[in-house]
């Protein structure tokens, strides 16, 4: 149970945040460079690799905040504050 009255998406992004860190302080880098089999959407087997793993979510990412500054400068709005890093 959440101790904050925070919204539940800043929990579960402090949370995800909070198990990424910790799994790539754990992780040697043997491990997160070496290919494992792992279940992806739909419940397919594929073969990957968490360092690309990992690499893709940033760049994913960052490929969302530039579609909203996009937006926004289109709209004739400002983008928002934090949206460089929205993590901090």
């Amino acid at each position: 149970m959440r101790a904050t009255a925070e919204p539940r998406s800043v929990y579960i992004r402090k949370t995800v945040c909070e198990a990424t860190r910790a799994y790539l302080r754990d992780t040697t880098d043997s491990d997160l460079n070496a290919q494992r089999m792992m279940t992806t959407w739909g419940g397919h087997e594929k073969a990957l690799t968490p360092a690309h793993i990992v690499l893709r979510t940033q760049t994913h990412l960052f490929q969302h905040m530039g579609q909203i500054a996009a937006m926004c400068r289109l709209l004739g709005h400002p983008i928002p504050p934090g949206l460089d890093f929205p993590l901090t």
